[in-house]
């Protein structure tokens, strides 16, 4: 039996919810409703967009009425928001979302680890010809790109039974290089290149961590989580091949178009 998904909800229309809306507003039949604090939020054509107050269980509620699957990308600040969502889908009859079991919702979990590429994130500039990292920069970390992560959620959630879907666990891989290795593709993709690493101790690291706050004290702790352990999924199998069709995009493929 396939997806009888139709309706969909997503909370957060930033990097990685920009593209899983564009992925299901591609997708026939799907009715689509975005949900926003801004009026001004630019959606697509074929999708809803509903003014929402987090805060306020009224509000969510109203805004999920009809919708069958609440897919939440909040990040930040917005993950706050993630319990009044979730309260709100199970008022609003939602069959899936993203406190879950406590309340009794069914939910798919996505993992995808590192969303992403370096050359677009934090510690590469490999445009200037420079790098930066905590430690020796050897250990795998699995890295998936945004949109290869939407297309594989749109396709799971319009096609895969029921049954594949609520109260499961998805782990995506898009390709998997140490931050070594991924100096070494883009100098390979691009040759005469020569990438400047510079690599901070750990226990400098550290140091740094303990006086520091915000944005820069959680990109000091997950370079830290890499230097000192593989970021790699420890358990349970790779989801990859549920769709055989799945192609993501890998490394070296992302970093020769990066110019």
């Amino acid at each position: 039996m396939t997806s009888k998904y139709t309706s969909f909800a997503v909370a957060g229309t930033g990097g990685v919810g920009s593209r899983i809306i564009t992925a299901l507003a591609a997708k026939p039949g799907v009715k689509l409703a975005i949900l926003s604090r801004s009026a001004s939020t630019s959606v697509p054509s074929n999708t809803t967009l509903k003014v929402v107050d987090y805060s306020s269980r009224d509000s969510l509620k109203s805004a999920l009425e009809g919708v069958q699957v609440v897919i939440s990308t909040l990040n930040g600040a917005g993950i706050l928001a993630q319990e009044a969502l979730a309260d709100a889908a199970k008022a609003a009859g939602v069959k899936v979302a993203k406190h879950l079991k406590q309340i009794g919702l069914p939910a798919l979990q996505v993992f995808t680890l590192f969303i992403g590429f370096p050359g677009f994130d934090y510690g590469f500039n490999l445009k200037g010809e420079k790098a930066s990292w905590i430690g020796e920069g050897d250990n795998p970390i699995t890295f998936t790109a945004r949109a290869d992560v939407a297309a594989f959620l749109a396709h799971a959630l319009s096609t895969f039974a029921l049954s594949d879907l609520q109260d499961k666990t998805f782990r995506l891989e898009g390709d998997r290089k140490s931050f070594n290795q991924i100096v070494e593709t883009y100098e390979k993709t691009h040759p005469g290149k020569k990438v400047v690493v510079t690599r901070t101790p750990v226990e400098q690291a550290k140091q740094t961590l303990a006086t520091q706050e915000g944005m820069p004290a959680f990109v000091t702790y997950l370079f830290l989580t890499w230097a000192e352990g593989p970021a790699v999924y420890q358990t349970g199998p790779l989801s990859n091949s549920l769709w055989s069709e799945w192609r993501p995009a890998s490394i070296e493929s992302i970093l020769a178009g990066y110019d």
